[in-house]
């Protein structure tokens, strides 16, 4: 019994040994299978390009003689402008250094366990070479005024427009106002010379001497004119009347005045006497012992129209 007990306390002994022991490899398990990661470096931010601009003074080129547009300034001032704002992107690239870039580091090894992930690279930066501004493009569009011109002559005031010339035919109305007119001269001179003009007047009481021989003359010269020259008129519309006529001669046989005393009734047969006395014209002179007593007679008879003629008595 006693051999019994002595394999038993050992046995106690080391059963929390064991314990201590299992724990031990259990932690050391746990720490050996933990890993610290190294932190993933973000590759670089691409720095910004570098471009080289050489500025170099140009002389001002001379001032256009003739502009095709308007503008504020002259282009001698734009190409200034054109120095100091931002280029385009056609005027910014330069054709003699190319922008260097740098690489960036190479990354870090990782350990094996560790999973890897595909890194996406950020977008690089837009390029700022593109930016225009707005004054740039204002100033390039710019143009030379044009030059102030002499002020234009004032061109000679037109001639004034010439009066056209008359025609040589004078219309019906115009040639009717003259003869009015000369009626009044005459009318108006032969009773100036009534004044002191020696006259008589021949009726058909003249019977006697060299003045009733005159008028016989004088009316069988104005009775063969008036039948000669009957107004067709009178005779188509079959009109007759009579009407008192005075006429005035001169010693020369012209007449100076024939005067409707007493109208016929009838337009047609008033203006046909006219006519006729008229046409008679110049009658016979006046014989030597009519010219010695008178400067001018005045005949006044009756005319009378009808189917048989003109008769006057």
């Amino acid at each position: 019994m006693n051999g019994s007990l002595a394999w038993i306390e050992p046995a106690r002994t080391r059963t929390p040994l064991l314990v201590a022991l299992g724990i031990a490899l259990s932690v050391h398990f746990v720490l050996l299978s933990i890993h610290f990661a190294t932190p993933e470096r973000s590759p670089p931010t691409p720095s910004l390009p570098i471009v080289q601009i050489d500025l170099q003074a140009t002389p001002p080129s001379p001032a256009p003689t003739k502009a095709d547009m308007l503008a504020e300034r002259d282009q001698r001032a734009t190409q200034a402008s054109r120095a100091a704002a931002p280029q385009t992107s056609s005027e910014t690239r330069p054709t003699h250094a190319p922008p260097v870039v740098t690489p960036p580091p190479a990354p870090l090894p990782e350990p094996a366990s560790a999973p890897t992930e595909p890194v996406n690279e950020p977008p690089p930066a837009p390029r700022q070479e593109k930016t225009v501004t707005k004054n740039a493009a204002v100033s390039e569009k710019r143009i030379t005024p044009p030059k102030p011109t002499s002020p234009m002559r004032p061109s000679k005031p037109p001639a004034p427009p010439v009066a056209a010339t008359p025609p040589a035919t004078t219309s019906l109305t115009e040639r009717g106002l003259q003869m009015a007119k000369l009626k009044s001269d005459v009318l108006q001179q032969s009773l100036r010379d009534d004044v002191t003009a020696r006259s008589a007047v021949l009726t058909a009481n003249t019977r006697y001497g060299a003045e009733a021989a005159y008028l016989n003359t004088w009316v069988n010269q104005v009775e063969s004119i008036g039948n000669q020259n009957y107004p067709d008129e009178a005779r188509r519309k079959n009109l007759s009347g009579r009407l008192m006529l005075e006429v005035k001669i001169d010693a020369w046989g012209k007449v100076l005045s024939v005067h409707v005393r007493k109208s016929s009734g009838h337009k047609i047969l008033d203006e046909a006497a006219e006519n006729i006395v008229r046409m008679g014209e110049p009658y016979t002179k006046f014989p030597p012992e009519m010219r010695e007593k008178y400067d001018q007679i005045t005949i006044l008879r009756t005319w009378a129209f009808g189917p048989s003629g003109v008769n006057t008595r």
